[in-house]
């Protein structure tokens, strides 16, 4: 342990200038690069960091391996380490002499105990950040909740159009201050309790988009092997300073990025000056207000106003650049010297045919030259095939030759029933061009040819002249033309308006007719809407009035029933009973009722409207009660005929009362609909109208369908690749804007376009671009041409339609 501890220590003390001339480096690099991106002195910094670390380490198993600090000339191991530095401390004369050596070996006496001392001091940093990053990781599992779906739906789409993992998920975090990102394989973004309301939607974005950065630019794997390195080396001031510096760089870098994709600095600096008094203390997460960072140098920095001084350190830049050209100067030199010329070809035979003719412009005119195979290019001057790269001078025995006019271009044609003169107005913009050209070639040839005759300046002038009136009038043709198709087209637009006028007139002539039909229909339901609560009302009065006969009548059953079973006339109330006036005395199945105890029958009954006459019959059954009364008319029907419940009439009749229903109100006939405006280029998906896509290639071949599983993708296919030939061109499938145009490891080269009710299209693998961001594009437009860039097996389209942030299948969209 002794021998570990001694190169531990000696690895210490020679970290100690490792680490000063790292950070003299970056001092000299940052002044250097002071007004170029914070990425690039990100990087180096990275660099330097990484190199002071890989440094201690190689020098500790140098050391280790040999066992010996070798001092001089002579070996001096740690054990005898303490008597030679005696020995060399005292002289001859007895008097103490400090040797060359002796600082060395005194050093290497205390080596071991510097290695114990680091190891006490790096068990308790260790266990710091140790604590941070439990303490950060817990953040990921306590205290979450989902954000409202509008929120998901717009983090989706902001998470596609950086291309960042798919992976990667947003919560809120009752325990976090501001917004901050954990993890790298698995990100996770979290956001405080009401960060979504208490921000713009700008200004939200925004910061997602720099924690998006942070994502892509996995700042977070970066940041721990940082803090590792800080805490083996956590005693030497230059690591803390490299570090600082670029925990600066690395939050500038990510809000260029989120500068870049939103483009509106305003919304980030609104948005970082909201959160700079809730800063979070989390060490290893991600937070985008930069946790220590100082806040007001980024705002500065953003929107443009950082001061510009000179500082001592800017004069390095000239001697570093000195340095650099000198070094270059001499390698190229050197390289020169190493390697003899290539072989020079000599002028290419005729009969050989391995040259081409081509015209190059040298010397401000057009030279016909002869290009070898070897590349080098020969005029024939004099007779003489010269290499003009060897003897430039040759040019000027040249026979300079009058310049030709150029040529108008034809007039525009008619294309898909419209004129086309898109391509008409850039070839009249080249034209006048070229005029431009023409006139000052012309000036040049007559300046280089002051020497001639009179007669041959006056057959050039001629010749002039003749080419000018033959432009001119090619010119005033082409006019004529022009204006021949402008007078026909505006003649057809005016009688198109006038038949699109007739039209609409007569849609909303339609359109009246079947709204005043709507109109009228929807009276006679209204109509018969009332009429029909007018039943509902006296079917719920008669039913009012049937229950209050109901009870009126079973609460005389239950009296009866109780007056009879009490005189002895029943035993139960499951028996029937009949009372009928047998001389003007009630009797009860027959039997007469004595009058002591008539008087409490006959109170019973006429208390409830029953008349007393020789056709009044009650019949009691259990459940129901039949009253009849017939007047001394035999052939007369009943007066009064009453029956609660399920009764059965000696004539067989059966009574059982239902409770009248309200009638179903009928089903009206639906109104036919109105007529609507023609809506261009739209159709109805089920919950927006979605634009009218086409097929972005002319192939309409599918090599891979929408949510196929496949190899390179981790789930499902989110679109459809379309087969295609290497430079075919690739259309817009719907109007819409350029959102974003960008190259990438996993797309290629991939364009975004926006859509009308938040719909966007995707092009990926493409092999160049024909727009730019902001750019409004219509359906037919050619984007670009396909290839075969970022993960792909070979050339093809891959095409998405997403709705919100969701990825819908395209053959079901595509018209």
């Amino acid at each position: 342990m002794t021998q570990v501890f001694d190169s531990l220590g000696w690895a210490l003390l020679h970290s100690l200038w490792q680490g000063a001339l790292a950070m003299l480096a970056v001092v000299a690099f940052r002044a250097i690069t002071k007004n170029s991106a914070p990425s690039l002195r990100y990087n180096f910094q990275i660099l330097c960091l990484f190199s002071c670390f890989a440094a201690f380490l190689v020098t500790f198993g140098i050391y280790q391996s040999g066992g010996e600090a070798l001092i001089g000339a002579k070996a001096v191991s740690s054990v005898d380490a303490v008597p030679q530095s005696a020995a060399l401390l005292i002289g001859a004369s007895g008097g103490p002499q400090i040797l060359p050596q002796t600082l060395a070996v005194s050093v290497a006496a205390y080596t071991p105990l510097l290695g114990v001392l680091w190891c006490l001091g790096f068990a308790v940093v260790a266990a710091r950040y140790l604590t941070a990053y439990v303490m950060t990781q817990k953040l990921r599992h306590t205290g979450l909740t989902d954000v409202p779906t509008v929120w998901q739906n717009r983090f989706r789409t902001l998470v596609l159009n950086t291309g960042v993992t798919d992976r990667v998920r947003i919560f809120i975090s009752d325990h976090v201050s501001g917004p901050l990102t954990i993890g790298f394989i698995k990100p996770v973004v979290l956001v405080p309790t009401g960060f979504l309301m208490g921000l713009p939607s700008d200004q939200i974005e925004a910061i997602l988009l720099h924690e998006l950065a942070h994502i892509r630019r996995y700042d977070y794997l970066v940041n721990l092997f940082q803090t590792a390195i800080k805490t083996a080396l956590f005693f030497h001031p230059a690591i803390h300073y490299i570090s600082n510096k670029i925990d600066i760089d690395r939050e500038q870098a990510c809000d260029d990025l989120a500068v870049a994709q939103s483009r509106n600095p305003h919304a980030l600096i609104r948005g970082l000056a909201a959160l700079s008094l809730q800063k979070t203390n989390q060490s290893f997460a991600m937070a985008a207000d930069g946790g220590d960072m100082p806040l007001m140098d980024r705002l500065k920095r953003l929107v443009g106003s950082v001061e510009h001084q000179r500082r001592p350190e800017h004069l390095l830049m000239p001697l570093i650049a000195t340095l650099l050209i000198g070094g270059i100067y001499l390698s190229t030199t050197s390289e020169a010297n190493a390697h003899p010329e290539p072989k020079v070809y000599g002028h290419a035979n005729a009969d050989k045919q391995n040259y081409k003719f081509e015209t190059k412009r040298l010397n401000g005119r057009n030279v016909t030259v002869k290009v070898t195979e070897d590349g080098r290019r020969w005029v024939l001057v004099k007779g003489t095939w010269t290499d003009v790269d060897a003897s430039p001078e040759v040019l000027d025995d040249l026979p300079v030759a009058m310049p030709e006019p150029p040529q108008p271009p034809a007039p525009p044609k008619y294309k898909n029933g419209k004129l086309d003169v898109t391509d008409f107005d850039a070839k009249m913009n080249q034209f006048e061009i070229d005029m431009e050209y023409f006139e000052a070639d012309l000036e040049r040839y007559l300046e280089d040819n002051n020497g001639l005759s009179e007669r041959d300046r006056e057959r050039m002038k001629r010749d002039v002249e003749r080419a000018t009136e033959r432009a001119q009038r090619q010119a005033e043709r082409l006019q004529d033309q022009i204006d021949d198709i402008v007078e026909r087209e505006v003649e057809r637009a005016l009688a198109m308006a006038e038949r699109e006028q007739d039209m609409a007139e007569a849609r909303a002539d339609r359109a009246k007719a079947q709204k005043e039909r709507a109109d009228a229909q929807r009276k006679r339901m209204a109509e018969q809407r009332e009429r029909l609560e007018l039943q509902r009302e006296r079917v719920k009065e008669q039913a009012k009035r049937t229950e209050k006969k109901r009870e009126k009548h079973n609460a005389l059953r239950e009296t009866l029933y109780g007056f009879l079973i009490e005189d002895g006339y029943l035993n139960s109330r499951a028996e029937t009973v009949t009372l009928i006036n047998v001389g003007d005395r009630w009797a009860v199945n027959g039997q007469i009722i004595p009058k002591a105890i008539e008087s409490k029958y006959c109170d019973l009954i006429s208390s409830f409207d029953i008349k007393k006459n020789a056709e009044t019959t009650i019949t009691l059954k259990p459940g129901s009660t039949s009253i009849v009364s017939q007047s001394n008319d035999k052939t007369a029907k009943p007066s009064n005929k009453v029956t609660i419940g399920r009764h059965i009439h000696k004539n067989g009749e059966v009574h059982d009362p239902r409770t009248p229903k309200p009638l179903a109100p009928p089903q009206p006939t639906p109104p036919q609909p109105e007529a609507k405006a023609h809506v261009h280029k739209t159709s109805y998906t089920g919950n927006s109208f979605a634009p009218n896509f086409t097929w972005p290639t002319r192939s309409q071949h599918i090599n891979a369908k929408y949510g196929r599983a496949g190899k390179l993708w981790e789930q499902t296919h989110n679109g459809i690749d379309l087969k295609g030939d290497l430079g075919a061109p690739i259309f817009a499938s719907a109007d819409g804007v350029v959102h974003l145009v960008t190259t990438e490891p996993k797309w290629g080269n991939r364009v975004v376009l926006n859509h009308s009710t938040g719909y966007q299209t995707l092009y990926g693998h493409m092999n160049n671009f024909t727009v730019s961001p902001g750019q409004y594009v219509k359906a037919g437009d050619v984007i670009g041409t396909v290839g075969s860039t970022g993960q792909s097996t070979g050339p093809h389209l891959h095409f998405e339609i997403r709705k919100d942030g969701q990825t819908l299948d395209p053959q079901i969209l595509i018209k």
